[in-house]
C-alpha cells in the first residue's frame, strides 16, 4: 500500500484540475493536440483555457501548504482596443478552495505585449 506522502501529490493535482474545470462549467471543452491549451469556459466576451503542460504542483515546508500553479489564457473577444489575451499564473490551494494570481502578462491583439 502507498504512503500518504506518496500519493498525496498525484491527488492534489487530480483536485487542481478538477477545481479548474468546475470554475467553468458552462462550456463544452475543447482539445487540440497542436495547442497545449484546453478551454474551460467561453461566453460572448472571452474563452478561458489553462495550459496543461504547466501544471506543478508545489510543496512548501515551511508553511506546510501545498499547491498547484498553472498557466491560465482568457482570450477577451472584443476588437482594438479592448481586445486581446491575458495570460495569469494561478496558485490554487485545493484543499482551502481559493487561489491567487502572481504573474500576468496582457497582449492587444496583434500579439504585442501591452503589460506586464
Amino acid at each position: 500500500m502507498l504512503g500518504g506522502r506518496k500519493i498525496l501529490p498525484v491527488i492534489l493535482v487530480v483536485l487542481a484540475s478538477v477545481f479548474i474545470m468546475t470554475l467553468f462549467l458552462t462550456a463544452p471543452v475543447t482539445y487540440s493536440s497542436q495547442d497545449p491549451y484546453l478551454e474551460i469556459h467561453t461566453d460572448e466576451r472571452r474563452i478561458w483555457s489553462f495550459d496543461t503542460t504547466t501544471i506543478e504542483l508545489v510543496e512548501n515546508t515551511t508553511t506546510n501548504e501545498t499547491y498547484v500553479n498553472v498557466w491560465i489564457k482568457v482570450e477577451h473577444m472584443a476588437e482594438s482596443p479592448f481586445g486581446g489575451t491575458d495570460m495569469l499564473l494561478w496558485h490554487l490551494d485545493v484543499e482551502e478552495r481559493r487561489y491567487k494570481v502572481s504573474d500576468t502578462y496582457a497582449y492587444d491583439t496583434d500579439g504585442l505585449l501591452v503589460e506586464s
